[in-house]
């Protein structure tokens, strides 16, 4: 499988934070939804996952129109099938942030 480190989405579906699915007066704050997938296989693991307050996550579907984006933010599977197509175009994970 392939680990969703660097590049975690939360699959915040409302929350006006964006990519943590709590806000941040929250104590949650820091737990997130970590994915990760095999491609090969068409496996895939969802968990709650621990991330930094200071570290900042990358949004990748902050670029798309909002009908695109929230069709994605529905769906793991799509999720994963556009996350998969950005992989294979070389566009994702994004390089770490300096």
């Amino acid at each position: 499988m392939k680990p969703v480190l660097s590049a975690l989405y939360a699959r915040a579906r409302s929350a006006p934070t964006g990519t943590r699915y709590y806000e941040p007066s929250d104590s949650s704050y820091e737990r997130c939804v970590g994915l990760a997938w095999c491609s090969a296989c068409s496996e895939y693991s969802g968990a709650m996952v621990y991330v930094p307050r200071g570290e900042q996550l990358t949004d990748v579907l902050a670029d798309l129109p909002g009908p695109e984006r929230e069709r994605l933010a529905r769906s793991e599977v799509k999720l994963l099938d556009y996350l998969d197509r950005l992989a294979r175009r070389g566009a994702w994970p994004p390089s770490p942030q300096s």
